[in-house]
């Protein structure tokens, strides 16, 4: 037994120095290909791939050795539920390919330290049978945690790079998920916020009402759709900033359609507003300037018919109101018209 450790820890310690070694290398390398920031990016996605690799190999290890110095050698196949959650943690922490790795670690440590005879031969179909199953299970984790890492990791990155403030919450109202955005707008970051009530972080006034943002999100979730604030509502941060915002808040609905929860979506309107406040002076200014202006103004369709007129344009046409020329031919020259109205 003491054998046996000390050669498995003679292999652990060259193995890591060859890692730092190698780990040395390729960062030299990558640096002196590109010191610009997508190198740094590729340099630090190879270090950190490289590092969940190196732990699932890691845990393996040590979970090998744990089951030699735990079982010994007439483990056999029952030393397959102690190794098997290794292989999970294995593909929790390095993905995909880190489940695999740590699969194939212990499906050979298995086969060379408790199945019988000793050495990588298996001389029992049952050994046999148990190997394959072990090695197929291991695989099979391995996929399904890269699936759900990859689904949680698009969901995730998703909600970081939407352009709009997000807020979920828990069917108690309890704030689960916040964007940056969403922190950004409130002045609650997420630490903060997590586990609080919605009015407590999502607080909104308006003018003309008295807006419970709770009371809508339940009513989001018990009639499942999708409601919006009023329109003049504004959102308080925590400083007691206001902002004008336009949102939307929708039930959360999983798998099953179960509601099991709600989203907040709200932006910052200001610039919006501003806008529209801009183009209605803008509307306001021309209609005094059409209406009042001294000369005859008119607009009209591609036919010749008029859409607009103002009071000069119809007391140099011979009509008392401009109402009157709507829908008529426009004058001649001469301030007469083509033909009378019938």
């Amino acid at each position: 037994m003491g054998e046996i450790r000390k050669a498995i820890l003679s292999f652990a310690i060259q193995t890591h120095k060859r890692f730092r070694e190698w780990l040395r290398v390729a960062g030299g390398e990558a640096a002196h290909q590109s010191s610009s920031a997508p190198g740094r990016a590729w340099r630090r996605a190879l270090l950190s791939h490289t590092f969940r690799l190196s732990f699932a190999s890691c845990i393996s290890g040590v979970s090998l050795w744990l089951s030699v110095l735990l079982g010994g050698k007439e483990a056999g196949a029952g030393v397959f539920p102690f190794l098997f959650p290794a292989s999970v943690v294995g593909a929790w922490t390095g993905g995909v390919a880190g489940g695999m790795l740590a699969t194939i670690i212990l499906a050979f440590g298995a086969a060379f330290y408790h199945l019988p005879p000793a050495g990588i031969t298996i001389g029992d179909s049952s050994h046999v049978f148990a190997l394959c199953a072990f090695i197929l299970s291991g695989l099979l984790i391995a996929w399904l945690v890269g699936a759900l890492q990859y689904h949680r990791d698009l969901a995730r990155y998703t909600l970081l790079s939407v352009g709009d403030g997000v807020i979920t919450t828990d069917r108690r109202n309890c704030v689960r998920v916040m964007n940056p955005l969403a922190e950004a707008l409130t002045g609650w970051s997420k630490k903060e916020a997590f586990g609080k009530r919605l009015a407590e972080v999502f607080r909104i006034a308006a003018p003309t009402s008295s807006p419970d943002v709770e009371a809508l999100a339940d009513l989001a979730m018990r009639e499942r759709g999708v409601l919006t604030l009023p329109e003049d509502a504004v959102v308080m941060s925590k400083s007691g900033n206001g902002r004008p915002l336009s949102d939307s808040v929708a039930p959360i609905q999983s798998h099953y359609g179960d509601v099991i929860g709600a989203v907040i979506v709200f932006r910052d309107a200001t610039d919006r507003k501003r806008t529209e406040a801009a183009r209605l002076e803008a509307e306001t200014n021309y209609r005094e300037i059409f209406e009042n202006a001294v000369v005859g103004m008119f607009q009209s369709t591609p036919d010749g018919r008029y859409l607009r007129v103002n009071q000069a344009m119809a007391v140099m046409c011979g009509y008392i109101s401009p109402q009157e020329m709507i829908g008529h031919e426009r004058c001649c020259p001469s301030g007469e018209p083509k033909s009378k109205p019938p």
